[in-house]
């Protein structure tokens, strides 16, 4: 059996790193990650004391963010669309 490779695995983020990588304070993680509505990674509790996040959960997650901010902006310009095109009428 192959070892895995460093590039095989997948990076465990600690919250001072996760606060950097998403440009976030720590507050801010702490209240992202308890929204049960943000659909937010679960970190990794580590002997119930340290909480790792797993890096492509992260990315993952930034992405559909991003995703969902696109179809808001495209809904809401739509939206501006049908309302001018409401008032020429």
């Amino acid at each position: 059996m192959n070892k895995p490779n460093k590039s095989d695995l997948d990076a465990l983020l600690n919250p001072d790193e996760v606060c950097r990588k998403l440009r976030f304070s720590r507050s801010t993680l702490y209240k992202i990650r308890n929204n049960p509505y943000s659909g937010f990674p679960k970190p990794i509790d580590y002997f119930s004391k340290k909480l790792f996040w797993v890096e492509s959960d992260l990315d993952v997650w930034v992405l559909k963010q991003m995703r969902k901010a696109s179809k808001d902006q495209q809904d809401r310009a739509l939206d501006q669309s049908l309302a001018s095109l409401g008032d020429e009428l």
